[in-house]
């Protein structure tokens, strides 16, 4: 494997010599390159303004009538209609969904997106549930909050029930010969009783430590009722119909960090029950990310594979209002993985267009496999960047050796002649240079065997599933959250190599470009219909004699409608043009 996070940077063997030379201040993700984004060119943002100014003209010449403020009148209609396109503003949000089954690093993943370390988290022991809907959104406070939603206790009913009968069925057929049943069939009865095992286990482990067999032994009404009574004993809101909990906040994001894995997450007292069985979703989390900040909702959906019915639905519904879907997957099982495979099963079913992957764990790659598996180019050039980190570490070595023994015992100054003393500077430069080359080395045979793979993947992935959207390119994100993280914090010009390599910022971008993309559409729709719609309405108006406005009034708007009709047909040409132009 490449140890990508034991590698230095190109730049820190000279950091360390120049010390107070380098700038270090840390990357700044307000700083990233943002998105190529019509919606925010100044001359589509001069023709929005245009087009705002014009109905507020026109605003102003409806409300010149006394009549606009007469109730029931068609020119009171009119101008309420006017005054709402005046206040146009861009869209709010665009939500993103990120689907994973546990262990793909989707926690990862949304930290290294949100620019948090550690926020979004497993427990000690790595067990992370991966049924509860996550939404994470933005608030400009530097403290942290949370709304949770719990299931009704009619709703926990229905659950346990299939849950108890996926578990029964797959005990009283286990020791069947029954040859009905597939392997597929047998599978997917194991999967499906393992999660209701599961489930019974993190909600009642007090309770089902010494009496287990009760959920196959007892009357399944009577197993189901005592469930429930378990239930309603923890203490949770599972009662009543509304289980919104109030909103709550945190002051320190580790406080918070743990308070959220506490609900999602199994506690590390093995006599507490877990709270995630009882949640439907945690509805909203707040926090102060750059990348929420432009409108944008991020959300932790779970995996479609080891879901019940009852969540399995909640989260095909969810899915169904997100503007675009992420399925996360590991990179070296990314081809195979049922996960994705279900993902775009879903979206085909649903008719979604917007959908991609992201895979992880990018930094974890083998040169020697590499160099094996690949083609006759992609193999020789990684063993010439193999043969050059050779090289530059032998010329390391050597030069170390040499600076040892041209160094006196006790490294007593007055001991060094002359010609040693300049032996020894121009020696120490060469060390310098060569520690220097030897990262940069490094670091392009680390770049290029990540980048050489991620072309790869992301070439398969696309041929095995561009057919199944709509859109012209699916697209695919290849990530290290490990690189990004192992080097964030450094000087940027340092680590920035590292953070492109990462592909979280390429990520991050996408995002945003979304939240641009949705403000785009929303103000071309402005633009060119809802305006002219307004404008077709009053042209009706005043053919059909304008109700009881006086001659030079009905002349006056007349005027004015022409005035603004030619100016918004001249910012319409403009967008249809630029539009064109950019296919």
């Amino acid at each position: 494997m490449v140890m990508v996070n034991g590698a230095s940077s190109p730049g820190s063997a000279s950091r360390r010599r120049s010390g107070s030379q380098v700038d270090l201040t840390p990357h700044n993700v307000t700083d990233e390159e943002p998105p190529h984004a019509r919606f925010h060119e100044p001359d589509f943002q001069l023709q929005l303004a245009i087009s705002k100014g014009l109905v507020e003209d026109l605003v102003y010449v409806l409300e010149s009538s006394s009549l606009h403020s007469e109730p029931g009148s068609r020119i009171r209609t009119l101008y309420l209609q006017a005054v709402k396109l005046s206040r146009y503003q861009d869209p709010s949000t665009r939500t993103v969904g990120l689907v994973g089954n546990s262990g793909v690093g989707k926690s990862s993943l949304l930290n290294s997106l949100l620019d948090r370390r550690g926020f979004a988290r497993t427990s000690n022991s790595g067990a992370a549930c991966t049924c509860v809907v996550t939404e994470y959104h933005y608030h400009e406070n530097a403290n942290f909050a949370l709304e949770v939603e719990y299931f009704t206790q009619e709703e926990i009913r229905e659950q346990f029930t299939e849950l108890l009968q996926s578990y029964r069925s797959h005990h009283l057929h286990e020791h069947d010969d029954d040859t009905s049943m597939t392997a597929d069939d047998c599978g997917d009865l194991q999967e499906k009783a393992k999660a209701a095992k599961d489930t019974f286990r993190a909600a009642f482990r007090n309770h089902l430590t010494q009496n287990e067999r009760f959920l196959l032994d007892d009357p399944e009404e009577h197993v189901l009722q005592t469930l429930l009574t378990w239930a309603v004993s923890t203490g949770l809101p599972v009662v009543g119909g509304t289980n919104m909990v109030p909103r709550t906040e945190f002051a320190r994001a580790e406080v918070f960090s743990n308070h959220l894995m506490g609900l999602t997450s199994e506690p590390a007292d093995a006599s507490e029950p877990s709270k995630w069985p009882f949640i439907r979703k945690i509805s909203r989390v707040y926090l102060n990310a750059y990348i929420l900040s432009k409108g944008l909702v991020l959300v932790d959906l779970p995996g479609l594979r080891d879901l019940n019915s009852a969540r399995l639905k909640i989260t095909e519904r969810y899915l169904l209002h997100c503007d675009e879907i992420f399925a996360v997957c590991n990179i070296g099982r990314a081809t195979t993985d049922p996960g994705v495979k279900e993902v775009f099963e879903l979206a085909k079913r649903a008719s979604l267009s917007k959908i991609g992957i992201v895979c992880t764990r990018s930094d974890e790659i083998h040169a020697d496999e590499e160099e094996r598996d690949r083609g006759e180019g992609i193999r020789n050039e990684i063993r010439r960047l193999r043969r050059n980190v050779d090289d530059l570490k032998k010329v390391a070595e050597a030069t170390e050796s040499e600076i040892d023994d041209n160094t006196p015992d006790g490294n007593v100054d007055d001991d060094i002649n002359d010609e040693m003393r300049s032996k020894l500077v121009s020696l120490n430069a060469t060390r310098k240079t060569t520690r220097r080359r030897l990262a940069m080395a490094k670091f392009e045979l680390i770049r290029y065997l990540v980048t050489t793979r991620n072309q790869k993947v992301t070439g398969e992935l696309q041929k095995l599933y561009q057919n199944q959207i709509a859109t012209a390119n699916l697209p695919v994100f290849c990530i290290s959250n490990i690189i990004y993280q192992d080097h964030r914090d450094k000087p940027k010009a340092e680590a920035l190599p590292y953070l492109q390599l990462s592909g979280i910022l390429q990520v991050r971008r996408h995002c945003l470009s979304l939240v641009a993309e949705g403000q785009l559409r929303a103000a071309t729709e402005y633009v060119t219909n809802a305006i002219p719609a307004l404008l077709g309405s009053i042209e009706l108006w005043i053919q059909a004699g304008a109700g009881s406005v006086g001659a030079e009034r009905k002349q006056a708007i007349r005027g004015a409608l022409d005035r603004i009709e030619d100016e918004l047909e001249a910012v319409s040409a403009l967008a249809r043009q630029s539009n064109q132009d950019r296919g």
